[in-house]
């Protein structure tokens, strides 16, 4: 392909798995068995609200299951391991009031129980203007953490996770400023770029395509590395 020493070959194309009409959207992946693997591909059906699992072996879907029905002006924004139990839950936001709500998963397709996320024991309201970016476990505490960005202001904010209850609130801050970053810059994930067992923040500006690394301690930015350029032919997946 090109000069660039890349060639693909179609001689071991993608397996199909499986067909699904156009009703069905791909709402995350995760471990929903607790055997610290990813092998869930979790669905929602636009039309009715059905919720499904596939639990995989490799390429072959070896158990589905339903979940109960929510209606539509709840989305889910993440799945990741709130409680530190080993199983995957999964993040729901109220599209019309902002409320968040958990719901804690256990052997897959069971419920074992929900909360609305709090912050001081008061009910945390998120407005349109605020995307969640990534969850993770900034604290290394085994229940996983929430960064959010808003995409008016483009301050990046860092929740620590107790369960359902927010117990720090902190904004992104660089020698001591929060940080603000405009809406030329996409995020592009998260990574161990500095070898020090935190999570390092990447982002990427596809007008000059500048990439950028934000190197993390805890919600401080230690340092900001620029490792290279990327072209407009190129994309961070």
């Amino acid at each position: 392909m090109g000069n660039d020493g890349i060639s693909l070959s179609d001689s071991n194309p993608p397996a199909i798995i499986s067909t699904l009409d156009h009703s069905w959207e791909f709402k995350g992946y995760g471990s929903f068995y607790g055997n610290a693997r990813k092998d869930c591909i979790l669905w929602q059906n636009g039309n009715d609200g059905l919720l499904a699992i596939w639990r995989m072996d490799g390429t072959r879907i070896s158990a589905t299951a339903s979940l109960p029905i929510v209606s539509a002006d709840w989305q889910i924004i993440a799945v990741a391991d709130f409680d530190g139990d080993s199983v995957d839950d999964i993040l729901w936001q109220q599209v019309n009031t902002g409320q968040l709500a958990i719901w804690f998963m256990q052997d897959g397709e069971h419920i074992k129980s929900t909360s609305l996320v709090t912050y001081g024991g008061n009910e945390m309201i998120v407005d349109g203007s605020w995307q969640i970016r990534a969850t993770y476990m900034f604290d290394s505490d085994a229940m996983a953490d929430m960064l959010w960005q808003n995409t008016t202001t483009g301050q990046v904010v860092m929740w620590i996770m107790n369960g359902a209850a927010i117990t720090t609130a902190a904004p992104v801050t660089h020698n001591g400023n929060p940080m603000h970053i405009d809406s030329s810059w996409l995020y592009r994930g998260l990574g161990y770029f500095n070898a020090d067992n935190q999570a390092d923040i990447l982002w990427h500006n596809p007008d000059n395509g500048i990439v950028v690394i934000w190197n993390m301690d805890g919600a401080s930015i230690s340092s900001v590395a620029i490792p290279g350029v990327v072209g407009g032919e190129w994309l961070i997946q």
